[in-house]
């Protein structure tokens, strides 16, 4: 994940084309137009920030906004929908940015759930008190 305020050198991952997944945090507020340019093998792409980091031109090469996807904070998708450097993504998809799914739709035994200092709790969620825990590798939230 980046998280540096701002990406400023306009070749930085130029031609970077190991480079399938990019994840931008949210402290990102500004990227210089090319950076990623040629990074042509990018199929997705997250954006932590709620508001759109700036850029004053287009941030990727035209094969990775037709064939990658964005994925932007939920609420958020119309905003970027308008900025330039974002607004050229064919698909723009919202996800949940805080990584809490709500409940646990499942509950086998085999799967065990664990409290956010590590440490396996017993029994099933109808026996947790309510928290957030971790149940195959994701935060969930237990009412």
């Amino acid at each position: 994940m980046i998280e540096a305020v701002k990406i400023e050198r306009e070749d930085v991952f130029r031609g970077c084309t190991a480079l399938n997944e990019l994840t931008l945090g949210e402290n990102v507020k500004k990227i210089v137009a090319g950076a990623f340019v040629d990074a042509t093998s990018l199929e997705t792409v997250y954006v932590y920030a709620n508001r759109p980091p700036s850029t004053t031109d287009y941030i990727f090469s035209d094969a990775v906004y037709e064939n990658a996807t964005l994925y932007v904070p939920q609420g958020s998708s119309s905003l970027y929908m308008v900025t330039l450097g974002w607004s050229a993504f064919w698909t723009i998809k919202e996800f949940d940015s805080t990584g809490i799914e709500n409940g646990i739709t499942t509950d086998s035994p085999d799967i065990p759930i664990y409290n956010m200092k590590g440490v396996r709790m017993n029994g099933t969620r109808e026996n947790l008190p309510a928290g957030i825990y971790i149940r195959d590798g994701k935060k969930v939230v237990i009412n």
